[in-house]
């Protein structure tokens, strides 16, 4: 069974975003249809939302950046450090990192 979110807005606002298409498939056959206010209530958990994109050769260069090899511990504080300054300013809480 397919769903079809009745807002456009949160279509034109998070589809492209977090690649939502217009029909989705939300839950299997046999459930009951999703309420407008439950669909209201994921609309605003998602609002305040960040999409953090880190792209595969950046990352790698993050952690290349002070040489290789490296142990556990260096390779952490490169992670820690390249992540801080992806997401400074922002509530980690809201972030949401997407890997390409």
């Amino acid at each position: 069974m397919y769903f079809v979110v009745p807002c456009r807005a949160f279509n034109k606002t998070w589809g492209s975003k977090w690649g939502i298409s217009q029909r989705s498939q939300l839950h299997p056959q046999g459930q009951e249809e999703l309420s407008d206010e439950f669909i209201q209530a994921i609309r605003e958990a998602l609002s305040d939302l960040k999409k953090v994109t880190i792209k595969v050769p950046d990352l790698k260069d993050a952690l290349l950046a002070g040489g290789s090899p490296f142990n556990p511990g260096e390779m952490k504080g490169r992670l820690d450090a390249y992540l801080s300054r992806l997401t400074a300013g922002k509530d980690p809480s809201k972030v949401r990192i997407v890997l390409e």
